[in-house]
This record gives C-alpha cells, structure tokens and sequence, in this order.
C-alpha cells in the first residue's frame, strides 16, 4: 500500500448551468488494469422487497346504520334525586369500535312557575353532560326545547345512551316530552374531513357583545357541488336572567339562525342546536357558531359543537331554506312546504328547523312537521303539559328543531312545517329549513390504490416507477415527461353508475384547490393529459376498456383516460365493486421541486375521498428542469497481463458503472433541444516510475542554521527551486518561502519542531522554534518523479450502450462508432425533435487501451461533458 501522507490525490468537480463534468481517475495494478473513482448509484429500476397485502372483506352495507328512538309523550317524576329515564337507546343497536354523530332533541316543563329541571345524557355509565333549565316564564307547564349533538367512539363492547331528567326544587313535578333521539354511524362509510366534518371548542368564557366564533370547521375538501348539513351547539351557562344570549350560524360572509333568548335566572346551564342546509358549500369555506350577549353583560361560552356532514352521499336529498318572516296564525299556518321524492324506497331521515321571533312575554306556541298530512313522529305536540312553547319576553327568538326517520315510497311527499299560536299575537316564523335524505347510500366511491407508470406507450404498463402507494423518484419528474397513473376506485354505497367519468385534478397542496387537468393541446395548465397513441384496435385509445389490470385487489377493468371529456360511454361502474382506471398525463408547465397531489371528482357527485388507509396520489417534480449526470467515481477495469495482445479492452458493466446523463428540461415549441455527452481523456494515464525528490540545502546568513527537509517526494510536473527566509522573530519565529526566484511569496509559516507543510508532498522542520536571525535564507530545489505514460491517441473510444431508465425511449439517440481519444470525442448525442433525449438513460462506454509499456498502477481523468 502507498503512504497516504505521501500520496494525495485530489478530485475536482466542475459545473455550470448547463454542463456537467464527470472527472475519473483510472487506477491500473501490477498487471495493468484500468479504475474510475466510485459513486452512488442512484437508479432504482428494481422495486426492492416485495409487497405484501393483506386484504379483508366484509360485507358492504347499502344503508346507512341509523339509530332513531323516540318518546314523544308527556313523561313526569317529582324525584329530586334519581334521573327519570326519557330516551334509552340499548347497546344492541351500536356497533363496538364505531363513530357515531349523535344528536337528541327535548321538551322540559315545571308544575311550578320558579320550578327548575335537571337532564342529563349518559353513555354507559358515564355521565357526559348535567343541565339544569328553568322553563316557564310567569305559567305553569309551558316547554322549553334543549337539544344536544357529539361525535361519540363506542367502546368495543357497546354501551347504552340515555337521556334523563329529575326535579331540581322541592314541591313541584317535571315533565319531559317531544323527545328524539338520532345517531348515524360514521365509520361505516364516510371519511372525516371528506364526507363530513366536526369540532368543539372547550375554551370557557364570558360572552362579548360582537359575535364570536367558537366551533369552527374548514371545508377544506368541499367542491361546490356537495350540499351539507349544518349542526352547531352551545353550551350555555346563564349568569344574568335580564341579559340576552345570541347564536348564529356563520358561513365568513353572513349570519344565519339568529336565535336570542334570556334566561328565567342565573342558575341556568343548558344546550340547543341551530340546524340547516347549506348548498353547493366551496372549498375552504369556514363554519362556525357564533355567540355573543346582546348587552354588556356576564352570559358564559362552556362549550361549542359543530359538525356537517355530506348529503350527497345518499340515494336522494332535498332541502329548502327561507328567511322571509311568516306570521304564526291563530289557527295552523303552513311556515314552509317542501316537495320530496325519494329516489328509491326506504328509510328517510328528515330536520326541521325555524326561528319564532316573538313580539310579547309569555306568549305559547306549537309546531309539527307532516309528511303528506301525517304528523311526525306520531303525537308531537308541545301542549301536553298543559301550556306550550314559551317565550320569556319580547326580545326572544327562539329556535325549534323537529326530526324524525320515516318510511317512504319512491313518490312524490309534501313536507309541511306548521306552527300555530296558543297565546299571544304578532309571533313571526324566520330562518325555516327543511332538509330530507335517504339512508339509503348514492354511489360512493372511495380511492383506493394507485401507481405510478413510465410505460405510457403500452396499452397495459409494466415498468414501475415505485411500489403501489408510493411517489415516484423525483429525479425522474422532468417535464415533457408521460407516464401513465393506474388507480383503483372502490364503489361503497352498493349503487350502480353508468357514463360517468372520474376526471383528474391537481394541486401543490393535499386539500386543493384543485384544477383539472388539462386537454392535450392546453398550453395554460401546469399538468395536461397525454395521448401518445398510434392508433390501432384497442391500444390505449381514450375511453376503451384496459387490456388488463395490474393493481392488487382483483380489479375489474375501467377504462383508459385520455381527454376530459364528459360522459364516456365505456366508464361504467357496478355496485360493490372496486374499478381500476389509468390515466395518461405529462409535465407541461409544473413548478420545479414541489409536491402535487392529484384528486379524482366524479361528474356528478364532485371530490371522490380517500378510502381510509388511502392517501391522494402525488409526486414531486425534478429539482430543477435543466441537464444533469451521474457519473462513478471508481471503476475497476479489470487487469491485462503485458504481452497477452497489443491491448486492453473494457465495457463499462452496470449499475456501478454507468454514466447516467439526463434531460429535464422539456419540449419548446414542441420538440426537446438536444443534447450531446462528450468524453475527454483530459489526463492521460500515467504510472511514476520514480518518485519525485529535493536537494542538498543551502543555509546563507549570521544566525542559527536550523532548516531541514523533514519529507519530499515532489509531484510538481517540473523541477522548482524553493527559498525559505526568516521574516520575523516573536516566538515562534515566522518564515517565508518563494518559489523559483519569484519576488512575492508564496506563503508563510512558523518556525516550529514538527513538520510544515509547503507544497505539494515537501514538509520542512526547524530545531529551534526561536533564535532565527531576521534574513538568513536556505535555498534547495524539488526534482519532478519519472513517470510513465499512456498518451491521449493510445486510447482508443470503441462504442457504448445506451438505455432509458423507467423505459425512457431511446429514439433520436446515437453514439460514437469508433474514434482514437487525442482529442475529445461525441460519445453520445440526441436529436432535438419530439420528446427525443428526454428523461434519464444508462450509458456504459467501452475504451480499448494500447501500448502499456510498464506494469503498474496508472491514474487518468476521463471528462464527460453534456452540453
């Protein structure tokens, strides 16, 4: 082995903008053989370990697991110690492990005008939540409405719900009716933050007199085709019976449900909920509820709720919404009517919800919702206590919530929201909604597994980029680039579509916003669809049915994406069934080093979800759109014995051997630019026979003569004569050094009793590190090695082999035949037309050497350069 104190050698890289140089040094052994320096391969061709995927059926559902209980009569205790069960809701009808949205509305009434009820919901046998309301105003067994809504985790053994309520004062009987209970199981198949959304805000605090938002949510993933449902909650805690607490619905731009209403006294601590729908909701659009007192006062914010979910994700919905003002009559006064066709028969789940904007205190009223002249639930009525809903004063708006689940046939019902007046005059109705929805399931579907494919030629791709689920390598997302996506859509909602394309979008963010893709000939979007085809029977052609699928899961075959074009006749999708698609897209104008995810929507029902578990497909483009090369940085080209032939012949083997040149940058006006990879023997080979060396030294001055030569062995290319002269004497003593008579120096030292550094491969040392005499001087002169070499024309460039990484077409591509080395040679060039040269390629040379005189171990610098 050489002394590495000794022998240095150093390796430089050059680059600029659009040329990189691939410096290798050839290392050649006793027998003479040939080396580059070593690097890192970066190709990834292989997809590594194998996938393993474990997949598990179960029966799909095509009917929302609802649960609705009901107590619509008039329940009374005068216990003022146990809760008097109004609502049980047993284990059996929960699914242990679920999510559940959870909403139960009550009337509460008193025997006594001061008379104040407790009610309480439990799960299991925790308590979730205690209020205490008093509900009359100067009268006896009037209602007051508390409502309550919670997205609820069953434990995996099940546990009940109910809803109790007891007397919180002595001499006095309470009373609860109207009381309904809902639950929808969200784990089923809805996905959070797609289907639906919920919050809470736990912070506690005075009401201000500006509007406030608490529970907020970001429909970040809606579309502006989905309409949602609206659910907000406050928990409130009255500390002022004079003062007005107010609540709304808020959208960001405007208010809804104004609801405003002061309690009996300041011992109060109740809940209710504001309900509606809201249409064509955008993406990004913040909800909240809002609170706020009507005067300075001391109200208290203890918790907010909010939740929305998606009605389009069932078979059929409706909903209307008014804000006009309708006065309550003297008799039963139609606030709102709603016309509703189920689109096919089954369970429908129907929220009722208006505001009563009273003009007097005490003032009692009654409301109903029939379907087709039915009352429902069955027996609703708020008189059953003997009064009816109160207001406490003027300055009330109170809000009334009605829900039910009934059956219905696929025809056509009439939704009719009545109130009437019992006392009182000048009541007016505002804010009226009415929202209906099967649960039946409309079709869902749900992504599932995608892959990214560089194939994009072939009507079935094999050559992966990475793993199912997986971004591809982001050296490889130049621009101009096609490549195929196959994604797998699972259909949950058990309903058939037909002539419904799923089309692309994109976005640098996982929420949007989205835009789609473009056309093939857009030139004004980022990403656009491909469509390299050449035509032929069933080879890719847009809206045909794949050759196969290749994507786990046992797919059925959808069909190949080409355009975005509006129902295809062959994009059908059955029930149940999971649908594998590709689609065709390119690089146009993407962002450098930045990540895009791509959603699908479906032409109907808007932003498909994730399934959970899944993710959006993405990708990151190439750090930059400009040529690059990896090169190795040592290859070994093997060993040639001396008088076995009048020369060495070596082809670069792969992957550690290959020069890797890439084009990134794209097409202009169409066609790529071209590119052309030079090679270079910019050092030729040589091998040092004999080591370069220094002479005798010679000492000129009056002072101490202390400077030895510790270590030399010059590699300089010429003889050198070095002076060393004392420059200064602070302890250490300082010297400085020039070099063939030049009248600058070259560099300074100290004067010190280990060696010094001067240059290349010479070390001096002094005796003493002080005592020098400021100008005394040695002189010696350095002696270049022998060396032994190869020359530029006696290698000799053959051909090389050249191929598309990821399947990179190599059309347009050509190398070298044949050419001696004296001076740089085209190892490789492409044409600029199309897509030619675009994309990464494996390029292994073969060189053949000639005329080794000497065995030994030869070094060399070969340069490629692309240009």
């Amino acid at each position: 082995m050489l002394n590495t104190k000794r022998h240095i050698r150093k390796i430089r890289w050059q680059t600029t903008q659009r040329v990189a140089l691939w410096l290798l040094s050839f290392i050649v052994t006793a027998s003479f053989s040939l080396g580059f320096l070593p690097f890192e391969f970066l190709d990834k061709n292989e997809e590594g370990l194998s996938r393993i995927e474990k997949f598990i059926q179960k029966a799909k559902a095509d009917e929302l697991t609802s649960v609705y209980v009901e107590s619509i009569g008039l329940s009374t205790t005068t216990s003022r110690v146990t809760y008097t069960t109004k609502l049980n809701v047993t284990s059996g009808n929960f699914t242990g492990g679920n999510k559940y949205f959870i909403y139960f509305n009550m009337g509460l009434g008193a025997s006594t005008a001061t008379g104040r009820v407790n009610y309480q919901i439990s799960y299991g046998g925790s308590v979730q939540y205690t209020g205490t309301v008093e509900p009359v105003a100067s009268t006896v067994n009037n209602a007051t409405e508390v409502s309550w809504i919670d997205v609820y985790t069953q434990p995996s053994t099940p546990v009940a719900i109910t809803v109790g309520f007891k007397c919180n004062d002595n001499s006095m009987i309470a009373g609860a009716s109207n009381a309904t209970f809902v639950a929808m199981d969200l784990d089923e198949k809805m996905i959070n933050e797609y289907d639906y959304y919920y919050n809470e805000n736990t912070t506690s605090g005075a009401h201000s007199t500006t509007y406030t938002s608490k529970a907020s949510i970001t429909l970040n993933n809606a579309d502006g085709l989905k309409d949602w449902l609206i659910f907000g909650m406050e928990d409130l805690q009255v500390d002022s019976a004079t003062i007005n607490a107010e609540a709304r619905l808020f959208n960001g731009t405007g208010g809804s449900l104004a609801r405003s209403q002061e309690g009996e006294d300041n011992a109060e601590l109740f809940t209710f909920v504001l309900i509606r729908t809201y249409n064509n909701l955008v993406r990004g659009v913040t909800m909240s509820i809002q609170v706020r007192d009507d005067t300075t006062g001391a109200n208290d914010h203890i918790k907010s709720r909010i939740f929305a979910f998606d009605l389009n994700v069932f078979n059929s919905h409706d909903s209307i919404w008014a804000t006009s003002l309708t006065n309550i009559n003297a008799s039963w006064t139609q606030l709102s009517t709603l016309s509703y066709t189920p689109a096919t028969a089954g369970n429908q789940v129907i929220f009722v919800s208006y505001l009563n904007d009273v003009a007097a205190a005490n003032t009692q009223s009654n409301d109903r919702l029939q379907v087709t002249g039915t009352t429902v639930p069955t027996s609703w009525d708020w008189t059953t206590a003997g009064g009816g809903k109160t207001s406490y004063d003027t300055t009330d708006i109170t809000q009334s919530n009605i829900q039910a689940i009934v059956y219905m046939n696929a025809s056509t019902y009439s939704l009719d929201l009545d109130a009437i007046e019992i006392t009182g005059a000048s009541q007016q109705a505002k804010g009226r909604s009415i929202t209906a929805f099967s649960t039946l399931y409309n079709h869902m579907p749900q992504i599932k597994t995608w892959r990214w494919y560089a194939d994009e030629e072939d009507a079935t791709p094999g050559t992966a980029y990475e793993a199912e689920d997986t971004a591809p390598p982001q050296a490889e997302m130049g621009k101009s680039i096609a490549m195929k996506l196959r994604i797998t859509i699972d259909e949950v909602g058990g309903q058939a579509e037909n002539n419904n394309r799923k089309k692309i979008y994109y976005s640098t963010g996982s929420t949007g916003p989205w835009t789609e893709v473009g056309r093939t000939v857009d030139t004004l979007f980022a990403w656009r669809y491909y469509d390299g085809d050449t035509g032929g029977a069933n080879d890719g052609d847009d809206n045909t049915v794949l050759d196969a699928t290749v994507l786990s899961g046992s797919p059925s075959a959808g069909i190949y994406n080409k355009s975005n074009s509006t129902g295809p006749s062959n994009s059908d999708h059955a029930a149940n069934a999971i649908v594998e698609h590709e689609f065709s897209i390119e690089n146009y104008n993407a962002t450098a080093n930045t990540t895009y995810y791509f959603a699908f929507f479906d032409e109907d029902l808007g932003l498909i979800p994730p399934a959970t578990g899944s993710s959006l497909p993405n990708l990151t483009t190439a750090s930059a759109y400009d040529l690059s090369i990896i090169v190795p940085s040592f290859v070994d080209l093997g060993s040639w014995q001396l008088g076995d032939g009048d020369y060495s012949t070596y082809t670069f083997t792969g992957p550690t051997e290959i020069v890797a040149p890439r084009d990134n940058r794209g097409q202009t006006a169409g066609d790529s630019s071209g590119w052309s990879l030079a090679a270079d023997m910019s050092t030729e080979l040589y091998f040092p026979t004999a080591p370069g060396y220094c002479g005798s030294v010679a000492f000129t001055g009056s002072g101490v003569d202390d400077m030895t030569i510790d270590f030399c062995e010059n590699t300089l290319s010429a003889q050198t004569d070095y002076k060393i002269v004392i420059l200064d004497t602070p302890g250490p003593d300082l010297f400085e050094w020039y070099k063939d008579g030049g009248g600058f120096p070259e560099g300074m030292g100290e004067c010190l009793t280990i060696p010094v550094w001067i240059e290349e491969n010479i070390f001096i040392i002094f005796g003493a590190e002080t005592g020098h005499t400021i100008g005394d001087y040695w002189e010696f002169t350095a002696y270049p090695a022998t060396n032994t070499t190869i020359t530029r024309n006696n290698n000799y460039w053959i051909t090389n082999t050249i191929s598309g990484k990821y399947d990179a077409p190599t059309t347009g591509i050509s190398g070298n035949a044949g050419e001696y080395m004296s001076s740089a040679v085209t190892a490789a060039s492409s044409t600029a037309s199309g897509k030619n040269g675009l994309g990464g390629f494996d390029f292994q040379p073969t060189l053949r050497t000639y005329n080794a005189s000497v065995a030994g171990e030869y070094t060399g610098v070969l340069t490629f350069t692309l240009t």
